[in-house]
């Protein structure tokens, strides 16, 4: 997102529970219709994200637990030589 503030406009909750997420954010991160999301709930705080981005993050952070794993365990059988 260009330029990219915090606030960028606002919903509302309809009868079914509902919300729209505002055309500028859908345009700005290229969201479409039908697209999977995530929703998390966490201290009163709602945060939606698209489902790919969230796999994304979620691969790069494993990846690189992993790579700390492995890292962690040669280290370990070095120092007990």
């Amino acid at each position: 997102m260009k330029n990219a503030a915090f606030l960028h406009g606002m919903t509302v909750v309809g009868e079914r529970g509902q919300i729209v997420i505002p055309h500028a954010i859908r345009d700005a991160m290229k969201i479409k219709a039908g697209e999977e999301m995530v929703v998390i709930a966490r201290e009163g705080k709602i945060i939606v994200m698209p489902a790919k981005k969230m796999e994304e993050m979620y691969n790069l952070l494993l990846g690189d637990l992993n790579v700390l794993r492995k890292n962690k365990s040669k280290n370990t059988r070095s120092s007990k030589k």
